[in-house]
């Protein structure tokens, strides 16, 4: 997952499309009680449980996607229906501080360009008090309508009327930051549980900040968690992508640098971003760090293979500008091809 932000950074770079960020990550939120009174639904009423979370899932997307696409078109001059974001959305339905007791979030990550009427244009990394704001305004809207036969809202609501919604960047001098939301993100539903069990029955997290919270954790709690957790599997789809990363990659991915692992239909193959140099190794008797990419090579088969190409960065150059026949280096610190690839039609 990681590969596919990371591709789009650098293939927008090399189109010449100035950015200044890998991903957009946005938490969007329930209150406990109301997550509770959802996830009641999830035994008692399974095909309306589900019809509720899609539903919040379509809000959390079209939340996040309306924001970004209001600020893109003031940029640009374009209708907003015209802007295209692209990423990826996912829920989980307990937290970190208490992984036996539900409470339902969506996390929304976005890449840093938009596709507007044939062309990749930068999205901004940073929002205004007005449009944090419209984020929140929108995602209790919809929470409220959505689930108005389940549970009454308002009076869940913090003082200020609005649910808790929380926006972040990544940088692109933030790679290793980067990396970690987007794995961490989208980790398996149980992975708070294994990680945060000191015992049978004590479980412990422990926040950035070096706090510690601790709890027991009853046998037959832990057994309805491992039944939830292998039902909800086969109910819904936890990972969804969106937009230019959806399900038509193949209209805008080229003009990225991304082929496919291999022919054949587009939902059965992988799109690689190419022409990327990524970190490979490092050489401490050399004192040079290893950079590599994948070269793609269609054989006559038709099957896509990839050669790889390898090349050495001395320690004292790292600090400053490189150029080389193979690279060049971006202000952004990545390697991308110094050509720009062709662009898709429309």
């Amino acid at each position: 997952m990681w590969e596919l932000f990371e591709g789009v950074a650098a293939g927008a770079q090399s189109c010449g499309v100035e950015i200044d960020h890998l991903l957009s990550c946005h938490w969007l939120t329930l209150p406990k009680e109301a997550s509770r009174a959802l996830h009641a639904l999830f035994w008692s009423d399974r095909e309306r449980w589900k019809s509720l979370v899609d539903a919040l899932f379509v809000a959390a997307r079209k939340v996040i996607g309306s924001v970004i696409a209001a600020d893109v078109a003031t940029t640009t001059g374009v209708n907003a229906r015209q802007v295209k974001v692209g990423g990826v959305e996912t829920m989980h339905a307990w937290g970190s501080t208490d992984p036996c007791d539900p409470h339902y979030h969506w996390i929304v990550l976005r890449a840093p360009v938009a596709w507007v009427d044939g062309r990749w244009v930068p999205v901004a990394t940073d929002w205004s008090q007005k449009q944090l704001k419209a984020m929140r305004s929108q995602w209790t809207a919809a929470v409220r309508h959505i689930l108005a036969e389940v549970v009454d809202i308002d009076p869940l609501l913090p003082e200020n009327g609005l649910l808790v919604c929380r926006r972040e960047t990544r940088r692109l001098d933030e790679v290793g930051h980067a990396i970690h939301t987007a794995v961490y993100e989208l980790r398996p539903p149980l992975h708070d549980l294994w990680k945060g069990l000191r015992s049978r029955n004590r479980y412990e997290h422990i926040y950035a900040d070096g706090r510690r919270v601790v709890r027991s954790v009853g046998d037959d709690e832990l057994s309805q968690l491992l039944t939830d957790v292998a039902e909800m599997r086969s109910a819904m789809r936890r990972v969804r992508w969106s937009g230019f990363l959806s399900n038509r990659r193949g209209k805008y991915l080229p003009s990225l640098g991304f082929v496919k692992s291999r022919a054949g239909a587009e939902e059965e193959v992988t799109w690689r971003p190419c022409g990327v140099f990524k970190l490979a190794g490092v050489s401490m008797e050399r004192k040079a760090v290893v950079m590599e990419r994948r070269i793609p090579r269609r054989l006559l088969s038709g099957e896509q293979v990839f050669d790889i190409e390898r090349y050495e960065v001395p320690f004292e150059d790292l600090a400053g500008r490189m150029n080389t026949p193979a690279c060049v280096h971006s202000t952004g610190g990545k390697w991308v091809r110094p050509r720009a690839p062709d662009r898709p039609d429309g």
